[in-house]
């Protein structure tokens, strides 16, 4: 009868055992899926809050700026264009100081030649064996050539700066005429000061008139 009683008890046990072992499981399994189910909900909305792509910010590292490709050491976009030069006579003083003597200059080949030109008879010669009479901080105002062939040459107050006697006076007005002769369009020179046809630049020659390099 206790031996009965015994195994009664044993069999009660596995059953609580049963019965609390299914319950336990099915408590952690719901456990386990709020779990899942509450850090899924956080990853969407954490995706959600991301900023969405935008295809410009590819566009903009592809293409550059205005739309063509940034420039790299095998594409560079150049818009310059191609710069040409032209020899031109530039005349001074020899070294004896008794005649004119030309040197030749590569000036840019561009609209304005004319005056490009005088300002490098501006700068003076390269050769030391040669000289100009011509001013300091004298500048070209202006040239206008007509179809005429006349050309006028306005110069700064500058040119008259300088005490030159009648051959070194001769010498500023024929390097000035015949550097600007030299071009077909030009025949004649008309030398103004500061926007004004003057009787002479130093006193000894007339410049009141157009001239020519004969």
């Amino acid at each position: 009868m206790k031996k009965k009683g015994i195994i009664t008890g044993i069999l009660f046990v596995i059953l609580l055992a049963f019965v609390f072992q299914t319950e336990i499981g099915g408590f952690f399994a719901s456990v386990r899926d709020k779990a899942f189910t509450s850090a899924e909900e956080e990853n969407t909305t954490n995706t959600a809050s991301l900023p969405a792509y935008e295809e410009t910010e590819s566009n903009a590292i592809t293409n550059g700026e205005n739309g063509e490709p940034p420039p790299t050491a095998d594409n560079t976009k150049s818009t310059a264009a191609d710069v040409t030069y032209k020899e031109v006579s530039l005349f001074f003083v020899n070294e004896n100081e008794n005649q004119l003597a030309v040197e030749t200059r590569s000036v840019v080949n561009q609209t304005g030649l004319a005056k490009t030109t005088v300002e490098e008879l501006l700068t003076g010669p390269v050769s030391t064996s040669l000289a100009s009479y011509i001013p300091e901080g004298t500048k070209v105002l202006s040239i206008n050539i007509q179809e005429s062939g006349l050309c006028t040459v306005d110069f700064s107050d500058e040119i008259k700066n300088a005490e030159l006697n009648s051959t070194e006076e001769k010498y500023v007005i024929e390097s000035i005429v015949n550097t600007l002769c030299q071009f077909d369009s030009v025949n004649s020179v008309q030398i103004r000061i500061n926007g004004n046809v003057v009787d002479s630049i130093a006193g000894h020659w007339d410049v009141s008139k157009p001239l020519t390099a004969e």
